[in-house]
């Protein structure tokens, strides 16, 4: 969800913005640490930034159909960290600027020069949500391991981007049908975890093709 938020602050007030919240940020965190950094600080910044436990096969939701060897190599998990790069740089440099019906640059101008309020307008509530939604959903389309209390990630956005999917209603219940029956299932077997892999496929393909289409539809109303 932070690459989101950080591009709403961006929109909304450039460079300065993303420094002051980024600043909020870690001063939050070292405020709630302190307590354990006085105390054991060694213990507390090895197990609280541990980037390379291992994750626990059993209880994995998303990743069972690929069997343990699989899920617990390091090409999996670089495989996973890169589709995710491409996935946000896709979203960050292409889809949400055609939710402004902008550019990339010209939205990176704007943040450079937040001043100068005619290079980029301010985000409305509507692209703030979508932004913010899409990010977080494609860091739990390829998250390491999904578990079953991660289901709370991401339940309540999916009214919302069923519907910026603009697909059938057919097709949305089916996918919100197929979401909910995976995370329903204890424990994950490899049907439930392929059906949980097609339905986040297919909703995110249909919300990516949407935003693609969101400039075509927009300079065909004015043609």
């Amino acid at each position: 969800m932070l690459p989101g938020a950080a591009f709403v602050w961006w929109r909304q007030g450039g460079l300065p913005a993303v420094l002051a919240q980024v600043l909020i940020i870690v001063v939050t965190q070292v405020a709630l640490a302190a307590p354990f950094l006085a105390s054991y600080p060694k213990e507390y910044l090895s197990r609280a930034f541990d980037f390379g436990r291992q994750f626990d096969f059993t209880w994995t939701v998303n990743w069972r159909f690929v069997g343990k060897d699989v899920f617990l190599s390091q090409p999996f998990s670089a495989l996973l960290l890169a589709v995710h790069l491409a996935l946000l740089a896709l979203l960050g440099l292409v889809l949400w600027p055609k939710l402004s019906q902008s550019s990339a640059w010209a939205i990176i101008k704007g943040g450079l020069m937040p001043a100068n309020k005619q290079h980029v307008s301010r985000p409305s509530a509507e692209e703030i949500v979508a932004v913010v939604f899409t990010s977080n959903f494609v860091g739990v389309v390829c998250a390491r391991s999904l578990h079953y209390q991660f289901y709370s990630w991401y339940f309540h956005m999916l009214p919302h981007l069923l519907h910026l999917a603009q697909l059938r209603p057919a097709a949305l219940i089916a996918i919100w049908l197929a979401i909910e029956y995976a995370w329903n299932v204890y424990p994950s077997t490899v049907f439930s975890s392929l059906t949980l892999l097609a339905a986040h496929l297919s909703l995110l393909t249909a919300v990516v093709a949407r935003l693609l289409s969101l400039n075509a539809k927009s300079k065909a109303k004015t043609a």
